[in-house]
């Protein structure tokens, strides 16, 4: 396997986070950087105008349902992570092991939590970017990227660690150079996992304004009695139609959306209070311990008493 600079040997003369990766929060529409922590070195979008590289440590990464405005690349090449998985269920191994990689596409949905081992680095490209470079293979269709977890690429990887050789190093061959690398991957995951669309292709989910309406309604009574004709009113659709579409834009049903965040809300409880078990579970919206103990295990792998104990010490 192919030696990867460790970004603490790196210059100190190399530029610093200026301009962040950026994703848009779904429920309220702002704009905010992939992760909060600052990146060890990210690239200059001067000279980089269509490509954009950040290199992270370890740690906890979580990200709220969010939808990338780039294509997003996430690669993992000294350690892995245990990420949570979008149907609800308990943290596991997903989309970071050595010599692996993710795709977040723009304009789609993802929320996670992961822990990450080592460093990792992502790479953006912007849509218009890939969609010049896709123009050949796919006789000028439009073409969609789908979300790829933990994908063994070695080409995806070699082009990958290329780039991020050129920012550590200060970017010696230029910018031409690496738009012509980031036009190599373009390409091949276009020719590898690309879906052309039809001409007339079948639409489906939420619209962005309608997701925000949604996930704002159901963050605003997350705790209360939320009715799925509540949620689909804020979208203008009928129940039926709008829990579709809510699936389509998410990967989850409305009602497995509001466990989802009822959980988050206890999780933050159970570290922050000394709250009995039984009143966390009422404030968050479940209607009794028991209830509310088998949700966060489905979906955390351990029992609320369990978590508490090993996060507040």
């Amino acid at each position: 396997m192919t030696n990867v600079l460790n970004c603490r040997t790196m210059p100190r003369s190399l530029p610093t986070a200026t301009v962040r990766e950026m994703l848009i929060d779904a429920a309220t529409g702002d704009l905010r950087p992939v992760f909060r922590a600052s990146p060890e070195l990210a690239s200059d979008p001067v000279e980089w105008p269509s490509v954009h590289l950040e290199v992270h440590g370890a740690g906890w990464r979580e990200v709220p349902p969010s939808m990338p405005v780039n294509h997003l690349l996430v690669f993992s090449p000294e350690g892995k992570a245990a990420c949570e998985s979008p149907d609800g269920g308990p943290l596991r191994p997903e989309g970071a092991a050595p010599g692996q990689f993710s795709l977040y596409p723009a304009a789609v949905v993802f929320d996670t939590l992961a822990r990450v081992e080592g460093e990792f680095f992502t790479i953006s490209l912007t849509p218009q970017f890939v969609a010049h470079h896709a123009r050949e293979l796919t006789r000028g269709n439009a073409v969609e990227l789908p979300p790829l977890r933990g994908v063994a690429d070695p080409v995806c990887t070699a082009i990958g660690e290329q780039i991020r050789r050129e920012a550590a190093s200060g970017s010696p061959r230029g910018g031409v150079y690496v738009e012509a690398l980031a036009g190599a991957l373009a390409v091949h995951l276009v020719r590898q996992y690309g879906r052309v669309q039809a001409e007339h292709p079948r639409t489906g989910g939420l619209t962005p304004a309608q997701l925000r309406l949604a996930i704002a309604c159901i963050r605003a009574d997350v705790t209360g009695n939320l009715s799925l004709a509540a949620m689909a009113k804020q979208a203008g659709l009928s129940p039926f139609h709008f829990a579709r579409r809510f699936k389509q834009s998410t990967g989850l049903a409305p009602h497995q959306y509001v466990v989802l965040r009822r959980l988050e809300l206890a999780r933050n409880w159970l570290v922050d209070t000394a709250a009995p078990l039984a009143a966390v579970a009422r404030q968050s919206g479940f209607c009794d311990q028991s209830h509310f103990t088998a949700h966060f295990r489905r979906r955390f792998g351990i029992t609320p008493r369990k978590f508490r104990e090993q996060h507040r010490g």
